[in-house]
């Protein structure tokens, strides 16, 4: 009769061990696996440890995911004779002696797997758990990282042109327009933009596009800290992490303190690194006109350096006499080097 496989998990400053009892092969090899693919990057810079004293069989499949680790430097280790001649015969040298695990530590390896796999996505090692406190004011650094580079955000973005592709339609109508341009920041802080091709229905140029193009000049006359998603305007919730550890995205839930004309409710995504928002996600919390039911607002932001490269808004516009009102406004900010008859090549802007 076959003994089921269970892991153990011993998660300690000294090494990180796993402890296997009952017949390791079939499935279980995947599984196991698998779970050392989500656990294995907590381990830092500890010594791996595998710990084969409770096997009872091992088939093929099993013999070598224990080759593997062993060449990959874990140490396998065992007290009894039969043990050790088993991992002699897998790994072809003679095991280290069990080492006594580290008390109170020791969790299903099943269960530690979730746990694992929770807190990476949270971002944290296991150990955190049993060493240290949560991190709690990471999200906070990051938040003061991201409203110290609101600033120079907007002066770097204000001294580059910016390639601009606008495609809106009107779905109820069938109708579709698109505008290509350059857009440059004059020194009074308005937009102008520099029209290299438009097209499309005469209802969606004038009344889509046009009235976008009115309503960004009008939010752009004002000064920019009375509309900037900042701590002063919102308030933040923090929510967690997304991403791979080495380049994490802090995602908040916003809220602004205040109803005005521009502002959003919903989610802003910051890149660790930087600071820099890398979406934004919501609805316009007041209305600009009484024939707009809904606004939501999806914004995207690509970085190249840490900097803005590309830009990419999309609108839906709930309206009452024309029906949804569809925007994409993609944004490439140019480079120094780049002129309008480099844009005029391309037939879009990607």
């Amino acid at each position: 009769m076959t003994t089921k496989l269970n892991y153990y998990l011993h998660d300690a400053a000294s090494s990180f061990r796993f402890k296997l009892a009952g017949s390791l092969g079939g499935d279980d090899v995947t599984e196991l696996r698998q779970c050392w693919s989500t656990a294995s990057s907590t381990l830092g810079t500890r010594p791996f440890v595998v710990d084969i004293e409770g096997l009872q069989g091992v088939d093929e499949d099993g013999r070598g995911l224990l080759r593997q680790w062993h060449e990959e430097g874990a140490r396998i280790v065992a007290a009894s004779p039969r043990a050790r001649h088993l991992a002699q015969s897998i790994t072809g040298s003679a095991p280290a002696a069990v080492e006594p695990t580290p008390r109170c530590q020791g969790l299903s390896f099943r269960y530690a797997a979730l746990v694992s796999a929770a807190l990476l996505i949270l971002m944290l090692p296991v150990k955190v758990l049993a060493e240290t406190p949560p991190p709690a004011p990471l999200p906070k650094l990051v938040l003061a990282r991201y409203a110290a580079a609101l600033d120079q955000n907007r002066v770097e973005l204000d001294r580059r042109d910016v390639a601009v592709e606008i495609d809106a339609s009107l779905p109820k109508l069938s109708q579709h327009g698109r505008l290509q341009a350059i857009r440059r920041w004059v020194f009074n802080g308005k937009p102008e933009y520099t029209s290299l091709k438009i097209e499309g229905d005469r209802t969606v140029k004038q009344q889509v596009i046009a009235r976008y193009l009115t309503a960004e000049a009008q939010a752009e006359s004002l000064p920019a800290s009375e509309l900037a998603v900042s701590p002063e305007n919102y308030r933040f919730h923090y929510v967690g992490v997304i991403g791979p550890a080495a380049a994490p995205t802090y995602v908040f839930q916003i809220a602004p303190r205040h109803k005005r004309a521009g502002m959003i409710q919903g989610e802003l995504w910051i890149d660790g690194a930087s600071g820099r928002a890398v979406r934004k996600t919501g609805h316009l919390v007041k209305r600009p006109s009484v024939f707009l039911r809904r606004v939501d607002v999806v914004q995207d932001t690509d970085l190249l350096d840490s900097a803005p490269a590309m830009r990419i808004t999309h609108l839906e516009i709930d309206t009452r006499l024309a029906g949804r009102a569809e925007l994409t406004i993609r944004e490439r900010f140019l480079a120094a080097q780049e002129r309008y008859h480099d844009v005029l090549s391309c037939s879009t802007f990607e």
